[in-house]
Order: structure tokens, then sequence, then C-alpha cells
């Protein structure tokens, strides 16, 4: 199929094409110059494809496209987002006997973001009118630009709007993609106007949503992990509108956004989150772990089965990883109690996360008892299990949240006895994550332990990269270059592997400050440890 080049956009242009978000108001229909109607049509009669999934996920997914392709489809973004405020126009133009032109209302009206027009937008998902032929993201791994078949797929007016609406029902969780390239490829399956009916039906008379919101977000970050520099002025600009909503719907649809978009946490951290849910109190926050309405918000009702990827799901882990902060010491039997709302799911199975969350709680009255509750709680999950490992860690970094140092014997010896038991991903390796993001002042004295464990020579590429990453953070200058470490990832498969593990073993050492004693083991100075809490 033949295409057009068109001249590539000014830099200017490029701007506004990255940031839609940004506001564009009064644009439409001018005294002055063509209706959008006229504008609209004469898009039809010149570009020659419409890239749904990059206009609705607002990015460019792919760089192969055939030369002119891009520079076409950032020209007719910049006509829609010319467009946008002439919602009537819009409106009308839904109707209009082109169904090229029906796609570029749709398009002009999804880009406005604004949820009052998705009944438009839905009127035609039953829309079998062949349009603009789509360009998505190719599976092929090759490099540099790939002929347009690779691209090109045929679509209909509402194959567009069904992934318009799709996006926001799977912000609400409603459908389980986004989008056919999020599918492998594959068709999704339709999403019809009862479901729709069903959707709307819940939030028709709402001013906001928590999923409005993360529709939002998601458009914003570009769904881009870590965040953009670029992208910012745009998450900040929804940030700030969150910001405006009432309590307690502001630390609701912040908790429910923040979770989705991980790389938020740049702007938003732990600890401004736990800030904000502080003003809801732990009554209301004990609620969301008993799996209870805290708002009639439909997006913040818990689902009938839980899953860890679901919003209320990572909502509760929240409060259950900072409940120190945000409960009360009294709460940790009630904590404990609330695992029952989340039944059949082998995730479940050990408790820990409410184990670690009750001993927390308890520990702030009685630190000792807390801290034999969770080793026994540890020493009750199987390492043969195939998430022995993983439950086990979520115990153990609550032992080192709680007591710190105080537990560096005993969380090295379990480091060492977990060893041989991990699996992809490296339990091992997130507990150290975890602890390094914890940041207490003694982490150099549980990380002297590891290295200094008569099991050091056992630990692998992984693990022992970690400690390296943190370690170097503390120096002026690395023990071993980052692009060294990476250099010797396992799959590089170098025949120099161990040996350069053996050298950065000894680094590690030297910089703790061991000396090889007697039967190989390792010690140093009781001078040079500070006491135990």
């Amino acid at each position: 199929m033949a295409y057009i080049h068109l001249r590539p956009v000014r830099r200017c242009l490029l701007v506004l094409l990255f940031g839609p978000l940004a506001a564009v108001h009064g644009a439409g229909a001018s005294s002055q110059g063509p209706s959008v109607q006229q504008r609209f049509e004469r898009l039809a009669a010149t570009a020659t494809h419409f890239a749904t999934d990059d206009i609705v996920r607002n990015r460019w997914g792919e760089r192969r496209w055939p030369e002119g392709l891009l520079e076409e489809q950032q020209h007719l973004l910049a006509e829609l987002l010319a467009a946008r405020g002439a919602r009537t126009e819009l409106q009308a133009l839904l109707h209009s006997q082109d169904p090229k032109v029906r796609i570029l209302a749709l398009g002009a009206l999804f880009i406005r973001e604004d949820p009052r027009d998705l009944p438009l937008i839905a009127g035609l998902l039953g829309d079998r009118a062949a349009t603009f032929p789509r360009l998505s993201m190719s599976f092929d791994s090759r490099g540099g630009r790939l002929p347009l078949s690779f691209f090109e797929s045929a679509q209909t007016v509402g194959d567009v709007a069904q992934v318009m609406i799709g996006s926001y029902l799977a912000a609400a969780f409603r459908v389980s993609a986004f989008g056919r390239t999020m599918a492998g490829g594959t068709d999704l399956t339709d999403v019809s106007a009862s479901d729709f009916q069903t959707y709307w039906a819940e939030r028709s008379t709402r001013t906001q949503c928590a999923s409005w919101f993360l529709v939002k977000m998601r458009r914003a970050t570009r769904d881009s992990s870590p965040l953009q520099p670029q992208y910012e002025i745009d998450v900040r600009r929804v940030l700030a509108e969150i910001d405006g909503l009432p309590s307690p719907e502001r630390a609701w649809t912040l908790l429910y956004v923040r979770q989705d978009q991980s790389q938020l946490d740049t702007l938003v951290s732990d600890a401004a989150m736990v800030t904000a849910l502080k003003s809801v109190g732990p009554d209301a926050l004990m609620k969301v772990l008993r799996r209870e309405r805290v708002s009639d918000d439909p997006d913040l009702v818990a689902p009938a089965r839980p899953a860890w990827n679901l919003p209320h799901t990572k909502a509760a882990r929240f409060v259950l990883a900072h409940a120190p902060d945000l409960l009360r010491p009294s709460d940790a039997g009630a904590v404990l109690a609330s695992v029952a709302g989340y039944p059949a799911n082998p995730n479940f199975e050990y408790q820990t996360e409410w184990i670690a969350a009750s001993a927390r709680l308890q520990g702030l009255q009685n630190p000792v008892a807390a801290a034999q509750s969770l080793k026994a709680g540890i020493q009750r999950i199987p390492l043969t299990h195939i998430l022995g490992a993983s439950n086990q860690r979520v115990l153990a970094f609550a032992l080192w949240q709680m007591r710190g140092a105080a537990e560096r014997s005993f969380l090295a010896d379990w480091f060492y006895t977990a060893l041989p038991f991990v699996r992809s991903p490296d339990a091992l390796e997130y507990f150290l994550r975890d602890v390094e993001k914890e940041n207490r002042p003694d982490t150099s004295l549980l990380l002297g332990a590891l290295v200094g464990h008569a099991r050091f020579e056992q630990m692998g590429w992984a693990p022992l990269s970690r400690i390296l990453e943190m370690v170097n953070k503390t120096l002026p200058s690395p023990l071993v270059e980052q692009n060294t470490i990476y250099r010797y990832r396992p799959p590089s498969e170098r025949p120099d592997q161990q040996e350069a593990l053996a050298g950065w073993r000894r680094l590690l050492r030297k910089h703790f400050g061991l000396e090889v004693t007697r039967g190989s083991t390792w010690s140093r100075a009781p001078e040079t440890l500070a006491p135990a809490n």
C-alpha cells in the first residue's frame, strides 16, 4: 500500500505532540480558518494510516516504520490536538458518512481525557466500517526500518472505539489487557456495548473515579519506567488534579494510581504516601485490610476474587508494609485476622505480609517477643516450597526493619541457609534491595556479617553484585566498576567468571576489615564492630 512522505514536523510541534496533556484550550473552528470538519475531511483524504495504539497510549512505541510514517502520524496527532476543544463539532462528525472522518473525531474526543465523552465513543463500538489501516508495533527483533507489512493491519471504526473504551475498562480492571498489542499480537475479546453499559451505569453520575485518573497518569507517564524527564510536567499536572480532590478521596485515588505506576516513586515517595494515608486514619485503613467499603467510588470496592495485580490488593499490601506508621499496636491481632479475606490463593498461603505487619505492630511495645514470632514464622515455611525462600524473605526483612543489626547473626545464617533454594527471581537479591531501600544506619553491619560468614564463598553473582553496588554507593570510588559487574552476569559465560567473583569477595573482605583465621573463617577486631542493640 502506498503512503505519502510528509516533511518532518518542526521542533515546537514535537513538544506539543509529546505533551498532549498540557493545557490546550479554545482549539477548534476559527472564524478566520477552515472548520474542524474541513480540516478532518482534508486529513482523511491525505493521511494513510491511524496508529491507534500509539495515539491511545500517548507514545510512539515503534521506531522502525518506513520513512515518513512517523512524521505523518505526528502531524495527524497535532490536528487532533488542535480540534480537541470543539466538542460539539466533534460529536457531529461521529455521524459523518466518511469512516475516516469518524475515526479522526474519535481520536480528538479521546485525547480530551474527559470521561463524559465515553458514551459518545462507545456509540461507535459496533461500527464495522473499514477505515485507515492500523500501524502497530512489530514483534520482529530485527533492527532498522522494516517493510510496511510488518506493522500494518486492517481495522474498523469499531476496533478503534474498542481500544479507547478498553483503556478505561482496563484502568478499572474490567478487562485483562490493553489493546491487541498488549495481548501478544492476538485479538482481544471484544469490548461490547453491554460491557460499557455495565461500567458506565456505576459511574455516569460521578464527577471523578480513581480509574479515570489512572488513565490520565498512564498517558502522562507513557507507561515508561523509569519515568522520563520530558514527561514529568504532564505527570505533575495529573498529581495536581488528584491533590485537588476532597479528603479522603484524595488519599485513596493517589494510592490507586501510585500503586499501579511504580515509576511515580520518584515524585511520590513512600513517606509522602504514608503522610497522605495518615489523613484517613487507622480505622479506615483497617477497613481496607478487611476488604470493606471505604468509598462510593466503584473503583475502590474490593473485588470478589483478590489477586496480586488488582488495586485493592496493592493498596492493602502498602498498608501492611507501613503498618507501624499507619496503624496502632492494638491492631496487631486484627491485622493478622484480616488475611481471612484473601482465600484460596497460593501467594497468600503462608500469610507472610500479614504476619510481618502484625509482628511489627506488636514490636512497638514488645520487640523481643515480636522478633521471636518472626523467627518462628521463618522456621515454619519450608524452603523446598516453590515460594519458600520468597516467603521467608518477607519475614526476614520485617525482622531487619524492627531490630536491625541486633539480628545480623541470625539473618546472615538465614541468608546462607536459603541460598541453595532460591529460584528466579532471586529472593535474596530482593532482600538486599529491600535492605538498601530501608536505609538503616546500621546496614553496613549486616553486610559485614554476610561477607564475614563462613559460607561467603557460596554466594553467587546476583547477591554478590547487589552487595558490591550497595558498598560502592558509600565510597568515593567503586570497589568494582558498574560496567564490569554487569559484564560478568551469568549469561555471559565468561571463562574467567569464577576468578572474577573470587576477586570481588577478596575486595569486600578487605573493605570490611576481615582477616583469615584458623579454619578458613573470617573475623575482624572487636573494636571495629558496633555493639548489638
